[in-house]
């Protein structure tokens, strides 16, 4: 009985570990994925504040503000210095009032 036990036990462990390690393998897979698709949004934007010298406010202040014909990818600080990089989808008379792609860079 007591052997039926340990090996039960030892089986149990075994089993929790590799569930683990899959996991694991997955979550870093993922964000390595993420990281790689991500990597020319943050150049991008790197290289724009650069030719800038400074953050711009608004996509009007850069004269980039989208129309018909130019829908992105745009480039703008947020209020916490983050890195805003969007496509836009739907237009009135005033305001982009939509976005296909947003993807938030978190390097101030």
């Amino acid at each position: 009985m007591k052997r039926k036990f340990i090996a039960a036990a030892l089986t149990g462990t075994a089993i929790l570990m590799s569930a683990a390690a899959v996991f694991t393998w997955a979550v870093w897979n993922t964000n390595r994925r993420y990281a790689e698709k991500a990597a020319p949004l943050i150049y991008a934007a790197e290289r724009f504040e650069q030719t800038q010298g400074r953050a711009a406010e608004t996509e009007a202040e850069l004269g980039w503000f989208p129309t018909e014909e130019n829908n992105g990818p745009f480039y703008r600080r947020t209020e916490t210095g983050h890195w805003e990089v969007y496509f836009a989808t739907g237009f009135d008379e005033e305001r982009v009032y939509g976005s296909a792609l947003r993807h938030w860079i978190n390097r101030p």
